[in-house]
């Protein structure tokens, strides 16, 4: 829950993109995760963390929030971002 309500869409926003990362993470076994396609492409692992972080930092810079406040609200997320 936003300490403003007027932020709270946008924290609802930024959960709803988390999960959907996570959710298509959750399909994919341990196993593949360092999978390169090419040898100068990331792996399946770090990809999804870059999908993580940049969803981090757009949202926090879009509320003017520093991401460690971001982070810090409560959210439906079942784990926390690596």
């Amino acid at each position: 829950m936003a300490v403003d309500p007027v932020y709270q869409p946008l924290i609802d926003v930024y959960v709803s993109e988390i999960n959907k990362v996570a959710s298509v993470w959750r399909l994919f076994d341990d196993g593949v995760l360092d999978y390169r396609p090419h040898p100068k492409s990331m792996c399946v692992r770090d990809n999804f963390k870059h999908e993580l972080l940049s969803g981090r930092r757009f949202f926090s810079e879009s509320a003017l929030l520093s991401q460690t406040r971001l982070l810090s609200c409560p959210s439906r997320l079942p784990w926390r971002p690596v």
